[in-house]
């Protein structure tokens, strides 16, 4: 049985009252257990991916087939951690469906219909945790048992343009600040 005194108390760094399933980009970054060096290294400024680290990239890249409404940017596995940028977009069909179904009494369509759009556009922390979850799983399958995650995940809204292409200058030019970056040991 869950004790949660046996866990800290951890504060959330999400936007209390912001819907993580909106529509527009996010950039996320999840960082390995105790920071440990598990997905390949930096050598000439660029990552080098060993087994671990094309797994995490194939899980990455696997979301798009397991969510509708998610689009990938760009990203990178870093030796200790990842940084990706994720598109939401809003998929429509399923309420539409609903609405014009005339099996369904009239009364109940509005909640059907809001019930469908959760179900359909699912949250940040619903694809990080499916990720974080595969890439678990078939790491453990590999060879290395110990692998896991720092518990939960950073993320950024990103508002404009200007925000986005400053992530993807991060993301693309993060190998070749490996050594100041604050995840390097």
């Amino acid at each position: 049985m869950y004790n949660s005194q046996c866990r800290p108390d951890r504060q959330s760094v999400r936007m209390k009252y912001y819907d993580y399933s909106e529509a527009g980009f996010y950039l996320v970054t999840a960082c390995v257990a105790k920071r440990r060096c598990v997905f390949g290294e930096i050598r000439d400024d660029t990552m080098h991916l060993n087994n671990a680290g094309l797994i995490a990239q194939t899980m990455w890249e696997r979301l798009t087939r397991h969510f509708s409404t998610v689009r990938l940017d760009a990203f990178i596995i870093m030796p200790n951690h990842m940084h990706g940028i994720i598109e939401l977009i809003t998929n429509e069909t399923i309420p539409e469906k609903i609405g014009n179904n005339p099996r369904i009494p009239v009364r109940f369509q509005a909640h059907m219909q809001q019930e469908a759009t959760k179900k359909a556009n699912p949250t940040l922390g619903q694809i990080v945790r499916t990720f974080k979850g595969a890439t678990t799983h078939d790491v453990r399958k590999v060879g290395r048992p110990d692998f896991a995650w720092q518990g939960g995940y950073y993320e950024s809204v990103l508002r404009n343009d200007k925000a986005l292409d400053h992530a993807r200058n991060y993301i693309l030019n993060n190998p070749m600040t490996w050594m100041k970056d604050t995840l390097h040991l």
